[in-house]
């Protein structure tokens, strides 16, 4: 269903073309459009809220799952394209062995998304960020996985996907990104040709700064924003700079962190390219 509604609205677009507990401690042508080939949608959603040694979250768990129910739903993601790591099963290997199947698995006509609710830490000696596995140690960096070694999977060299999206809910994330992404017009024009254009993006519920883990109707603020994005969009077509600029909007009104929209570094995305979320039962309304 989802490749019947992409190729028909690429076909329409075309004939038309001329608590606060923190989440962490401390163009181209009509007939050039009508050829792209697509691809499948697969998902990963961990969340985390049982840590064996760090503090324990309230929300995360109830993030990831509503995030991964709402796409089933409503946007065309299957649940055999699906993988779900909840609390003990969100391992530091697991997460890794997860990501080496994603890579073997995923196609250069496909698209991933990527959703991480949990601690987040930054390495007093790298500087950088990482995300906290359910057994991650809280004195030991090197039990972390760190952004770095997240963004070498995201990579057109490992999981070579026309698009990926990476969101993350956790503290210290703004080191995925090599800079700020840009907001264009959406038009349909612009939505077919970014489709085409292999693409890398993040959003991160803050920067390099704790997040809250405190929100609304049992989500953190950030997953009750992105959520609702995702729910009351109703056009055909939705992309990540037009939920960015809902979740910014609530985050900036009800919490102490600043959201963030970016590309991140090295990882082989191409100007102008950009993810798609396609709503189902919207064949034909671009």
């Amino acid at each position: 269903m989802l490749r019947r509604i992409i190729a028909l609205m690429l076909i329409v677009a075309a004939s038309s073309f001329a608590q606060d507990d923190n989440r962490g401690i401390g163009g181209s042508t009509p007939k050039e459009a009508a050829s792209v080939t697509q691809g499948d949608y697969y998902l990963l959603v961990i969340g985390i809220n049982n840590y064996m040694h760090f503090p324990k979250l309230q929300t995360a768990v109830n993030d990831a799952q509503g995030v991964r129910d709402t796409l089933i739903q409503r946007y065309g993601f299957e649940a055999a394209k699906t993988v779900a790591l909840f609390d003990t099963d969100a391992t530091a290997r697991r997460i890794l062995v997860e990501l080496r199947q994603l890579a073997q698995r995923i196609g250069e006509n496909d698209s991933l998304l990527v959703f991480y609710a949990g601690h987040g830490r930054l390495d007093d000696i790298t500087k950088t960020g990482a995300w906290v596995p359910v057994d991650g140690a809280e004195d030991d960096p090197t039990t972390w996985l760190q952004n770095k070694t997240l963004l070498d999977y995201f990579s057109v060299n490992a999981i070579k996907a026309r698009h990926i999206l990476l969101v993350s809910d956790a503290c210290f994330a703004g080191d995925f990104f090599s800079r700020s992404a840009s907001t264009p017009q959406i038009t349909d024009a612009y939505v077919r040709q970014a489709f085409q254009k292999t693409s890398r993006e993040a959003i991160t519920s803050g920067g390099m700064e704790p997040v809250t883990d405190a929100g609304y109707g049992g989500h953190s603020v950030f997953a009750h924003f992105f959520l609702k994005a995702l729910t009351d969009n109703s056009d055909p077509y939705l992309m990540p700079t037009a939920i960015f600029e809902r979740v910014k909007g609530g985050i900036s009104q009800n919490a102490r962190q600043q959201a963030q929209h970016g590309l991140p570094a090295n990882t082989g995305g191409e100007q102008g390219g950009g993810f798609v979320f396609f709503l189902k039962g919207a064949e034909g309304n671009i």
